[in-house]
């Protein structure tokens, strides 16, 4: 079986906040966003996605040996992150 993932958008970090940018053609979806408190972020670590990287499955968490060798299901490094809304900006207008 295989899945095709197609982004929506792009995550932009600076060193004080995290933001979730949309491509213009799924900015509607975002209609009523601002009255959640939180959301589900599920993404790709499309920067490190390799035949390599997809085959390692034990891992010092967080890349230090110091660390015990964990299963990497057993650690954070997964692409799901529940996340609190502190805004929404340039809503999409209600027509």
């Amino acid at each position: 079986m295989n899945f095709v993932l197609h982004p929506i958008g792009w995550i932009r970090k600076t060193k004080t906040t995290t933001r979730i940018v949309l491509y213009k053609k799924y900015q509607p979806g975002l209609m009523g966003f601002e009255e959640l408190s939180e959301i589900w972020v599920l993404w790709w670590f499309n920067r490190n996605d390799n035949p390599h990287m997809r085959s390692t499955l034990r891992v010092h968490p967080k890349g230090d040996p110091a660390n015990p060798l964990r299963g990497v299901f057993a650690t954070r490094a997964h692409a799901a992150q529940l996340n609190r809304v502190k805004s929404v900006q340039d809503p999409i207008s209600k027509k």
